[in-house]
């Protein structure tokens, strides 16, 4: 296998202008949901009661970080909408470029029923990871959990499995999988490329 020689500043940059571009994003997004919230609590005015300005600052401002809160999976959505389109131009444009120094790899397609077997296994241990999780206990003791299992049951059920089932995972396999794990396979073997793309997820 021919490795790639790049310089350590240009592989660095080449592995991880994808997450950045995602970070970039993800903190666009925040900030202009956030204005939009604070003009929103704003909008709706401040009280008849003889309570003082910054009593009704602190209780607006209160107000509206709780509804960004609430909203940490909307924002997390629309990032990855957003972004989604980015990566794919970039996962295109490194398949060309592979393609004009090798012949692409051919692969094996898998059977309908092949799609299907892996669907239902990765539910089934999907269903009893969460299960054995609540069994130990640990949904109680780890406030983490709760915080993260709030925020992601906050959403109506179809805007969860539009999140959870479909964008979220396509954002993190394109940049994980897509970019990351076949950049690294240019200057490492398969199996570091694999171990270390798991590393860096």
């Amino acid at each position: 296998m021919e490795v790639r020689r790049d310089s350590w500043l240009k592989t660095i940059w080449r592995l991880f202008y994808p997450l950045l571009l995602h970070l970039v994003i993800m903190i666009l997004v925040s900030v202009i949901w956030s204005v939009a919230v604070y003009v929103m609590v704003l909008g709706e005015g401040w009280s008849a009661s003889g309570t003082s300005f910054v009593t009704q600052l602190q209780e607006m401002a209160y107000r509206a970080v709780e509804l960004i809160l609430q909203s940490t999976y909307y924002i997390t959505m629309v990032a990855d909408l957003i972004t989604i389109p980015f990566l794919v131009w970039f996962f295109k444009r490194d398949k060309r470029l592979q393609a004009r120094v090798k012949p692409a790899v051919k692969y094996n397609q898998a059977s309908a029923m092949e799609y299907v077997l892996v669907a239902v296994v990765a539910f089934g241990a999907c269903i009893g990871l969460n299960g054995l999780i609540s069994g130990l206990g640990l949904v109680e003791v780890d406030e983490t959990y709760q915080e993260v299992s709030e925020v992601l049951y906050s959403a109506s059920l179809p805007v969860q499995l539009l999140g959870t089932a479909v964008i979220v995972p396509l954002c993190e396999e394109l940049v994980f999988r897509g970019l990351i794990y076949n950049r690294l396979k240019e200057y490492m073997s398969m199996s570091m490329a694999m171990i270390t793309a798991s590393l860096v997820f």
